[in-house]
């Protein structure tokens, strides 16, 4: 990402999580911005954002702002709303664009795969192309916040050879009353059952399913519970192609 930096032109850095791994990072885009001669606006220090009854607050220095939350689920969203606002308060001189306008694409933003609920009246499905730690960590939040209002969650997940299952499951794994594993058809360079079975920890108690589709339909069935599909771009993609529209 620091290779995207250009000197002279103001550098809006997100939310980078917290402990040894964000100073890490905040290190890393430092030293690439004094390289560079970028100036960093940073999350936390040059700007915040935060969301209270429905209410996104915006904060440079000492002025407030007030907006709409994002169409999006998942607190991280806030802080990446946050990003885009700081974004165009940087750009107001040559484009202003008016709180009504950034109203009005907060409440009506989209994102295709990324906590997304599917069109599906007599499941609770939703999915996530979440396939790494950081996206682990966002995911994990939103459980959280749906095992605290008595959800019960299930989590199906198929992988890609390229990716670290335990990377992405770490963060997630204490949030989720069940782990489903399936393969991904339309990428031969996924995971097989057995080969994402070897990767995780004994210890931990997994369901299998040939696909994504025979996973959601059998737990629904059965649990009557919110189901979650994660851990591929590709995989969500199967399930969108099964459900075809989101609600």
């Amino acid at each position: 990402k620091a290779g995207i930096m250009k000197k002279n032109v103001p550098c809006v850095v997100g939310y980078q999580g917290e402990g040894d791994k964000s100073d890490e990072i905040y290190a890393a885009l430092n030293v690439a911005a004094k390289k560079v001669g970028v100036k960093l606006l940073c999350c936390g220090e040059d700007w915040r954002a935060s969301a209270k009854n429905d209410v996104l607050n915006f904060k440079e220095k000492d002025v407030v702002q007030h907006f709409s939350v994002p169409n999006l689920a998942g607190k991280h969203q806030i802080l990446n709303a946050g990003v885009v606002l700081k974004t165009l308060s940087l750009i107001k001189d040559r484009f202003d664009v008016s709180a009504e306008a950034i109203n009005r694409g907060l409440e009506k933003v989209s994102w295709a795969g990324r906590l997304q609920k599917m069109n599906t009246p007599d499941l609770d499905v939703w999915i996530d192309c979440a396939h790494n730690d950081s996206a682990g960590e966002a995911l994990a939040d939103q459980l959280k916040i749906w095992r605290a209002e008595g959800l019960k969650v299930q989590l199906v997940i198929g992988m890609l050879k390229t990716k670290n299952p335990m990377k992405f499951l770490e963060p997630v794994i204490g949030h989720v009353d069940s782990l489903s594993l399936v393969p991904i058809a339309s990428d031969p360079n996924c995971f097989s059952l057995q080969e994402l079975r070897e990767a995780l920890p004994e210890s931990i108690e997994i369901n299998a399913y040939d696909s994504a589709q025979e996973a959601i339909f059998a737990l629904g069935r059965a649990t009557k519970s919110r189901m979650i599909v994660a851990g591929s771009v590709y995989l969500c993609g199967e399930v969108l192609e099964c459900f075809s529209e989101t609600v």
